[in-house]
């Protein structure tokens, strides 16, 4: 699902979806966020996705896994992924993270300092304890 990042980018691929994910959104956190509350209270998680110009959300929940894709020009276009599941992203995204873990804790250029990096690390290995949590439960 995740690349690992590299010089403050990464590829999401979903199925045969693939975008370039940059730096300007603290992806590991607000999408593991997503699938706490999503997996933890039974509704759709969205992911948000900036490529720096054009812009991508997913939706998933139940079966279907629903990617709005919207380019520089404010034009859109949705992509489904049939059978991929929110429990299923939420799986792969985890794994993902805890792969490249140190690299996801610096990942996010506007919180460069030790300190915050320290702080980082805490809070990431939290929402990952909690998601692979939710995950059991689902």
């Amino acid at each position: 699902m995740l690349s690992k990042p590299i010089n403050g980018w990464s590829t999401v691929t979903v199925g045969d979806f693939q975008a370039h994910a940059s730096y300007m959104h603290d992806m590991p956190f607000t999408w593991l966020r997503a699938c706490i509350n999503g997996l933890r209270y039974n509704m759709p998680a969205s992911f948000y996705i900036e490529e720096e110009g054009s812009s991508c959300i997913i939706v998933s929940y139940d079966y279907s896994t629903h990617i709005i894709i919207e380019d520089r020009d404010c034009n859109c276009a949705l992509k489904t992924i049939e059978d991929l599941t929110l429990a299923d992203l939420a799986k792969m995204l985890v794994n993902d993270i805890k792969e490249h873990f140190e690299d996801w804790v610096k990942w996010y250029v506007f919180e460069d300092r030790e300190t915050d990096q320290a702080r980082r690390r805490i809070e990431l290995k939290g929402l990952i304890d909690q998601a692979e949590q939710c995950l059991e439960k689902a």
